[in-house]
């Protein structure tokens, strides 16, 4: 549990993993630097090699990360942070390989904050007791629904809603997606795999 003051507000962090019931190898790595305002997610890719490998390399591509000067600064960094992590992964993999993890990260900067990803780890915003999803999963279920094939309620449910699209690893043009808010006080934010 980690406090911050920056601002005439403060926050509180915490994080916790478990392995689950499906794998004997747990595929998730976090970082928690609530220190700078930065918070990561990521969930190796079950069902390819190494995936708590692939986690635990995009957690360590932030070591000796220190505070930034702006939103945009940090923006950048922490995507050009991301980029390396998606080199370092391909160049471990043999050429039949796949090793990959899906990625949220959450920064905070005064009272802006940002939300990137690639892949279906989620983060949502409860904020006056609603709950609201600020990533889009990238999977083949979530793009059926974009294309009106789909209601949002059968996506979680479909066979294909474990096929994603975008990863960490995967691909060496790494698309991420980004959204951007400001706090409000008594915001709650969640990073989940």
């Amino acid at each position: 549990l980690g406090e911050n003051r920056t601002m005439s507000y403060r926050w509180w962090s915490c994080c916790r993993t478990d392995t689950g019931r499906k794998r004997r190898i747990n595929e998730d790595a976090y970082l928690d630097m609530d220190d700078i305002g930065l918070w990561v997610v990521a969930d190796g890719m079950g069902g390819h090699s190494k995936g708590d490998v692939a986690s635990r390399i995009i957690v360590e591509s932030f070591n000796g990360l220190g505070k930034p000067a702006s939103m945009n600064e940090f923006a950048y960094i922490v995507k050009s942070r991301l980029k390396q992590a998606n080199n370092r992964i391909i160049e471990s993999v043999g050429p039949d390989q796949i090793m990959g993890s899906t990625v949220v990260a959450f920064l905070v900067y005064k009272r802006e904050w940002r939300c990137i990803w690639a892949g279906d780890s989620r983060a949502y915003l409860l904020r006056n007791g609603r709950l609201i999803q600020i990533s889009h999963d990238h999977n083949v279920a979530q793009e059926m629904v974009d294309r009106g094939e789909l209601r949002q309620e059968e996506a979680a449910f479909h066979p294909f809603a474990n096929r994603i699209t975008r990863a960490i690893g995967t691909r060496n043009d790494l698309i991420l997606d980004e959204y951007c808010s400001f706090l409000r006080d008594g915001d709650t934010v969640l990073l989940c795999s």
